[in-house]
């Protein structure tokens, strides 16, 4: 101990205001330990107290040095007690000693951040407190003190993690620190959201949902315009929510659903950012209540309700008249005599006006947003692109009719056959986003398609292979040239002692023939049974031994294509298609559901708002707002329509009302009033007005129709896409395999790193012998040659005396 050794005050204090390089003092080098021990800096302190005011080349106090090093209360406390006025110092980044206790939160191998072990003990030695510390560093207005970024303490502790008694301290000595911004616009909550792969982000974000709900922290958004959920977003596609992170992922999966059940405000900006989530993220997010009542009032909005009827009307119509048309102009084409469909096409025309124009919208609302990759990355808008193309190019092509088009000739055919397949293809994508039964089938035959891509490379093998093992083994038989010569001349029939009902048109001469034979034999086309045997019609003929052996070797590859292609490869194809489908129908209906729902919300809000940014540039207006609040209003009341206190919606349910079960009893008791009569005029009138209203709403794309109607249409209930007990059992049960898979793993990486402690103790008692060993050798070495030694000096001394005689 240096100070035992220099008991002097003088020489202490030279000793400790010793200025080293970069301006350092036995006192910074001490709180840059690891919990610095108190004894040694209450003898600093004492041998000199203003080394505790003196800061180094960084401006950095030890005070700095000791709240980043985790120092005990007791170092701070002396610390601070010398210089109180260090708790407010701030280094050359404008960092106080606060900013520097959260800089080294970290999680230990059970996932708890330090300070969720306040009070506990470990090693014997008890742990510091954080919420202590804090207390200590935050009395004089620490808290209050932004660093060079314009974060606050609560900007970092929200970003490290840390507990809520410590949160509750930093928001007591500063409230208004929940919704403060450091320099790019961010709030606590942005920083607690891109770093939810830790363990305390779920209680930060707790906290900072809970303490001011009034501020509305969920709806703030940064410098850029993002809302806390987009940062979260972006943060979620990097390497720290790898799939292998499962804890990182069921964090973030927390602090998602928190965030939901906050209520952020249903804006295009939300949306969008819920687009934004990874399909891992998504899945959680459109399960949550609020989610999905925010889609289901979006759907019921006029402007929504709207382009989804109009939407369905112009596609089914378009489906009618392309057919129409291109069945009218390859008659025309063929027969001048006949009529130019010339309304059906200026129909289709329209159609593919009102998609591209759909479709540039979108586009362009994108570009508005800042969210135009999402559209590039949505395979749905490119097949609505390739559809607009077809559409325009074949409806222009057969208006204009131009000489140079053949419609004998496949590629028109061919064309006109994809457009069709794409238009039918177009009615189950906009089906699956308002049918959960659609959204199912959808999701399930992508799910299959990708699970058995690889798969299909096999059948193709196989199927090329026996295509050619077939061709082989009839390759120059009498079957082949038969088949050559009928080829060669239509005229000719085939030769009496062959059968014709076995053998008339065979397949296997020709290599695409033969694959055609085999595929069609996959399928369940296995045409006649004698096809492979070596059938005559006169017996009394030779028969030839190339026909005998090709019927032969023809046999067993049947039989070998049968066992494998038919009967086995068929089932596993079966097999893995039906496992597949119960995967999308037990795991993610109602996810495949709400997430269609949510594209096309969110790109419906995305275009209402670039409607919105259009009409106050040009015409420098902005009366939508008083729609939004009234919208804002009725979605809190419950009225999903926004119509709640409309004409239209009162109206409906009048004359609903009139066929009600209570009205019926008052009128059978006072049968001979007036009031009965009146009613009986009042139900026939709405006998008639209630059709009536219906067709006339449905015709112009559903604006006249009754909110309740639409609700009826557009909205999805909740209760009826929940799952069933069964479903619930069995996510029970796959939760539990989750849970006894990682308890596994856990207990066998414990089980690990107790083999390497006891293979480390077994190592340091072997070296301990050794030591222990080496010690007892060295002090035997030396018991003998002082022995020795003792020896010669008795050796010398009997020497010398008998020399003095």
């Amino acid at each position: 101990d240096w100070f035992s050794g220099h008991p002097s005050p003088d020489d202490r204090r030279a000793a400790v205001t010793f200025v080293g390089p970069f301006s350092i003092m036995a006192l910074h080098l001490v709180c840059k330990i690891s919990n610095p021990p108190t004894d040694i800096v209450e003898k600093i302190i004492n041998s000199s107290s203003e080394v505790s005011s003196v800061k180094d080349d960084h401006s950095m106090l030890p005070l700095h040095y000791a709240s980043a090093e985790g120092a005990s209360i007791e170092v701070l406390s002396l610390l601070c007690r010398a210089y109180p006025e260090g708790k407010l110092e701030q280094d050359n980044r404008k960092r106080t000693p606060l900013h520097f206790t959260f800089n080294r939160a970290r999680e230990n191998k059970n996932g708890n951040t330090q300070e969720e072990n306040d009070g506990n003990e470990e090693n014997g030695m008890k742990k510091n407190s954080m919420r202590d510390t804090v207390a200590l560093l935050s009395d004089s207005g620490a808290a209050r003190i932004p660093d060079g970024w314009g974060m606050l303490p609560l900007h970092y502790a929200c970003a490290y993690g840390t507990s809520e008694a410590v949160l509750s301290v930093l928001e007591t000595a500063y409230p208004d620190s929940i919704s403060a911004r450091e320099r790019f616009g961010r709030t606590p909550l942005h920083l607690a959201m891109v770093n939810s792969q830790r363990s305390a982000s779920p209680v930060a974000l707790q906290f900072l949902l809970n303490v001011r709900p009034e501020l509305g922290i969920v709806n703030i958004a940064d410098n850029d315009g993002n809302l806390p959920l987009f940062l979260l977003a972006t943060a979620a596609k990097t390497e720290r929510f790898d799939s292998n992170e499962v804890e990182a992922r069921s964090n973030a999966c927390k602090c998602l659903t928190m965030y939901l059940e906050a209520q952020p405000r249903a804006s295009a900006v939300f949306l969008s950012a819920l687009q934004a989530l990874p399909q891992w993220l998504r899945d959680t997010a459109v399960l949550t209540e609020h989610v999905q009542d925010v889609l289901n009032a979006k759907m019921v909005s006029n402007f929504h309700a709207f382009i989804t009827f109009a939407d369905f009307y112009v596609l089914i119509v378009t489906i009618v008249c392309f057919a129409l048309s291109t069945t009218q102009f390859i008659h025309f084409k063929n027969d001048k005599d006949t009529e130019k469909p010339t309304v059906t096409l200026i129909i289709q025309l329209v159609g593919g006006i009102w998609f591209l124009s759909r479709e540039t919208s979108q586009v362009l609302a994108m570009l508005n947003l800042g969210t135009f990759r999402s559209w590039l990355t949505d395979l749905r808008n490119w097949h609505d692109v390739v559809l607009i193309i077809l559409l325009l190019y074949l409806a222009g092509l057969m208006l204009v009719d131009p000489d140079w088009v053949d419609v004998d000739k496949d590629a028109f055919r061919i064309l006109v056959s994809i457009t069709q397949l794409i238009l039918y293809l177009s009615v189950i994508v906009f089906a699956k986003g308002f049918l959960v039964q659609f959204a199912v089938f959808a999701g399930g035959l992508f799910h299959v398609m990708q699970r058995t891509l690889a798969f299909f490379v096999i059948p193709i093998f196989l199927l090329l292979m026996f295509a050619d093992m077939f061709l082989i083994s009839y390759t120059g038989s009498e079957l082949c040239e038969e088949t050559v010569r009928l080829n060669n001349d239509t005229n000719a029939t085939m030769r009496d002692d062959i059968s014709q009902e076995c053998y008339e048109d065979f397949p296997h001469c020709d290599f695409g023939e033969s694959l055609l034979q085999v595929y069609s034999m996959m399928l369940g086309e296995i045409g006649n049974e004698c096809r492979y045997q070596m059938v005559t019609t006169n017996q009394t003929l030779e028969l030839s031994k190339n026909w005998n052996y090709a019927s032969g070797t023809a046999q067993g590859i049947y039989f070998l294509y049968t066992l494998v292609v038919v009967i086995i490869l068929s089932t596993m194809l079966i097999a893995i298609a039906t496992d597949s489908y119960d995967v999308i129908k037990n795991e993610r209906a109602e996810m495949v559901f709400w997430s269609n729902r949510l594209d096309f919300v969110a790109e419906m809000d995305a275009i209402l708002k670039f409607k919105r940014t259009v009409i106050k540039i040009f015409l420098g207006r902005n009366n939508h707002t008083a729609g939004v609040r009234r919208a804002e209003r009725d979605f809190q009341e419950g009225n999903l329509s926004g119509e709640g206190s409309g004409r239209f919606r009162n109206f409906w349910t009048f004359l609903l009302s009139l066929f009600g079960s209570n009205s019926t009893e008052e009128e059978s008791q006072t049968c001979c009033s007036p009031d009965f009569w009146l009613y009986q005029v009042l139900r026939i009138l709405a006998v008639f007005i209630i059709p009536l209203w219906l067709l006339v709403g449905f015709i112009p794309f559903g604006i006249f129709l009754p909110p309740q109607v639409k609700e009826f249409i557009l909205v999805q209930k909740r209760t009826s896409l929940s799952t069933d007990t069964t479903e619930q059992v069995y996510q029970g049960i796959k939760k539990m395999k989750h849970e006894m898979k990682k308890t596994r793993l856990n207990f066998k990486k414990e089980m690990k790193m107790d083999q390497k402690e006891l293979i480390q103790m077994k190592a340091e008692v072997e070296t301990l012998q050794r030591d222990v060993l080496s010690d007892l050798s060295q002090l035997k070495e030396n018991l003998i040659t002082l022995s020795q030694l003792a020896r010669e000096r008795m050796r010398e001394r009997e020497e010398y005396a008998m020399g003095a005689r």
